[in-house]
């Protein structure tokens, strides 16, 4: 038996050069935004992404990465529909496992299982695909190191610490919760504003003012800076993920946003049908969900949360009602939310 060589490599690194997409070694070196994200460390992780991201291809990557790394290391994906996961294992997960030569060769062959929601290695590991949209009854008994949650925004929030006690005995117990965001409450949107709210800044390299991505950063041809209006450089600029968390202590989850405009090099994305015409044929809640990864609230939530912090200021608080005050009528009335809500 020739001699093993223990090789130590980041998650990112093997993904890059042994998996394969559309017949293609992975490379991330246009995306360099999704470097820390395959490379994850910490135990709780919120991904907000908007559509025509890689969302689905970096959470099969990162399941597959992890599976192929950790020998008997367990993972368990969960989305709300049936036709979710077919889709996901189906074009996501099956793919790469079957277009990668080193995975192809090394980690399956004809004894193991590799159907729709079960997908096993030689090294015995093991993904399990499964969903839950209104009970998690059916995933009580399974064993995982991580779980991944996908549409995030449309599981149930009672769903979640059920699925987690499938970690109960692991020594990892990661745990991914993905999705496009919708309103500024909800599932994903919790997470979220629970989390260090991770934003990829680059700086310009005409005024050294560092963007961080919205709907004030995009150009006629591509992605601008806020402030002076020239073309950012996406890849070859200077780059970091910055925390936007207020709170006093930093959260336990970690969060990272991802929209299109960190796209707007990539192939796949025509700037001017899928960012100019969206802009204006979509709706503005459509747009910053769909596009921007951003959070909206549409005739849903009459005040928010960053609208009384913009009314927040160094003056202090009125203790008792002035005279002007006292001289008007207090009337309170109750109204019914919007059908479906609590």
């Amino acid at each position: 038996m020739p001699n093993k060589k223990k090789v130590e490599i980041l998650p990112s690194e093997f993904a890059q050069k042994f998996l394969y997409l559309n017949g293609k070694p992975l490379s991330l070196a246009d995306y360099k935004h999704l470097i820390d994200i395959y490379n994850f460390t910490n135990r709780e992780i919120v991904l907000k992404f908007s559509r025509q991201t890689a969302k689905s291809t970096t959470l099969a990557n990162i399941m597959i990465t992890r599976a192929a790394m950790i020998p008997h290391f367990k993972v368990l994906y969960v989305s709300p529909t049936v036709d979710q996961t077919k889709i996901f294992s189906h074009e996501r997960v099956a793919p790469v496992i079957e277009g990668s030569p080193l995975i192809k060769e090394n980690y399956i062959n004809s004894t193991l299982i590799q159907n729709v929601y079960m997908k096993q290695f030689l090294n015995g590991s093991r993904m399990y695909l499964r969903y839950a949209l209104l009970t998690a009854d059916r995933l009580r008994g399974y064993s995982a190191d991580m779980n991944l949650f996908d549409e995030t925004q449309d599981l149930r929030p009672d769903i979640i610490p059920v699925v987690k006690e499938t970690m109960s005995r692991s020594l990892f117990k990661y745990a991914l919760y993905a999705g496009t965001p919708k309103r500024t409450k909800g599932t994903l949107a919790d997470l979220w504003f629970s989390s260090t709210m991770n934003e990829y800044a680059i700086k310009c390299s005409s005024c050294n003012y560092w963007n961080i991505l919205d709907e004030k950063n995009i150009g006629l041809e591509g992605t601008i800076c806020s402030k002076c209006g020239s073309y950012l450089d996406l890849i070859n600029g200077k780059s970091e993920w910055v925390s936007t968390y207020s709170l006093t202590q930093k959260p336990y989850i970690e969060g990272y946003r991802v929209c299109i405009l960190h796209f707007a090099h990539a192939p796949w994305v025509n700037w001017k049908t899928d960012v100019l015409l969206k802009r204006e044929t979509s709706s503005k809640a459509v747009f910053y969900n769909e596009a921007l990864a951003l959070e909206y609230d549409e005739g849903i939530s009459p005040v928010n949360k960053f609208q009384i912090q913009a009314c927040c200021s160094d003056k202090p608080m009125v203790s008792e009602p002035t005279e002007l005050d006292r001289n008007y009528s207090s009337i309170m009335g109750i109204d019914y939310g919007p059908s479906g809500s609590e």
